[in-house]
């Protein structure tokens, strides 16, 4: 990708990150890189000033080609809502300029500002919209963090009661969570038959194999590999974590389907939350799940309603970002590609 005279962000960057995603990493572009996408970091500004940095993925797909820039830009300093209602007409107004340079058909941005309705209709006003088709990415506008700050005590009593019951099935069964830093050969094998029993996508065992490769290094980005274990030493489940600054984040999970009766993977996620308790994250992050508020509902998705109720049992905080919007560049073909998805849904191809 084409940076078009627009800086390159390093790790010594001056500017002030606030709620940085480690997808917005420098780290999570080196990693990205060497599985051969294209991708950069892309400064905004205001003035001389860097207002806002993102990292950029450029994405190929049947209809066309398109710029995501995952849970950012990430702004320089923080703002009243009023103050980042100016910034995010800014950041349009020079993305529109960005991508007519980078000559792909539109920008998808997911932002991790919290949502607003106002921020949402200064975005509408400056020619954003809510994509319409090519719904790829795996990016969740609405998640759970599980603050470290509890005590187990306090983290099992603002438990769901059914959350809980099931986790003190699976510790009567003597299942106990420990993190792998050895090699791990059972993992893809495992998250395949996951993958095929629930209708879920996963990455090539060679992503994995890359990821696996980062453990125990000193990178800003962490990779940790946990397992839930019953007796025998037999692994039930397991979870691909990543973490960067304050926050642990659940990515990937695996399971035995002959192991489901006794619960582990309750006791797998309480296990994940002490362990990043005692690594010092302030939050694990489940990684996805509905919407609970009426003005979000329009984001529910029904695939993940069972889903949604796990996560939701363990409590924490639910988070709702601002989400994704499209801006598109090519708008005659981003209109025709909106009416083929219309149409390839009613004839359902």
């Amino acid at each position: 990708m084409v940076t078009h005279n627009l800086e390159f962000i390093t790790q010594n960057s001056a500017c002030k990150k606030e709620e940085e995603s480690f997808l917005q990493a420098a780290e999570w572009l080196e990693f990205l890189k060497s599985e051969n996408h294209e991708a950069t970091m892309l400064n905004f500004y205001d003035g001389q000033r860097i207002l806002a940095t993102g990292l950029f993925e450029r994405v190929n797909f049947a209809g066309g080609v398109y710029l995501e820039c995952a849970l950012g830009p990430v702004f320089s300093e923080p703002a009243s809502l009023a103050e980042r209602e100016i910034d995010l007409a800014e950041i349009i107004e020079q993305a529109k300029k960005i991508g007519v340079k980078a000559k792909v058909d539109f920008i998808r941005f997911i932002f991790n500002l919290p949502w607003s309705e106002e921020l949402a209709q200064v975005l509408y006003q400056a020619g954003a919209l809510q994509p319409r088709f090519y719904q790829r990415s795996l990016v969740p506008i609405d998640t759970r963090f599980l603050p470290t700050t509890f005590s187990p005590e306090e983290f099992l009593e603002q438990m769901y009661p059914k959350t809980r019951y099931n986790l003190k099935v699976s510790l009567r069964h003597r299942v106990i969570v420990r993190e792998i830093f050895e090699p791990a050969p059972w993992w893809y094998p495992l998250l395949e038959k996951t993958a095929t029993r629930d209708g879920i996508r996963i990455f090539s065992s060679a992503h994995y194999e890359k990821l696996l490769a980062r453990r125990g290094g000193d990178s800003k980005l962490q990779v940790h590999l946990f397992a839930a274990e019953v007796p025998g030493s037999k692994i039930a489940s397991a979870a691909l974590c990543l973490g960067y600054g304050k926050t642990l984040t659940y990515l990937h999970g695996a399971s035995d389907y002959d192991f489901r009766h006794l619960m582990t993977p309750y006791a797998l996620h309480f296990g994940i939350w002490q362990k990043a308790k005692e690594q010092g994250y302030l939050y694990y992050d489940l990684w996805g799940t509905n919407p609970t508020r009426s003005d979000l509902k329009w984001r529910f998705k029904p695939v993940w309603a069972g889903l949604s109720r796990f996560k939701s049992g363990f409590g924490g905080i639910e988070k709702n970002y601002l989400g994704a919007f499209d801006l598109p560049i090519n708008k005659g073909k981003y209109k025709f590609l909106g009416l083929l998805a219309k149409v390839k849904k009613l004839i359902k191809i």
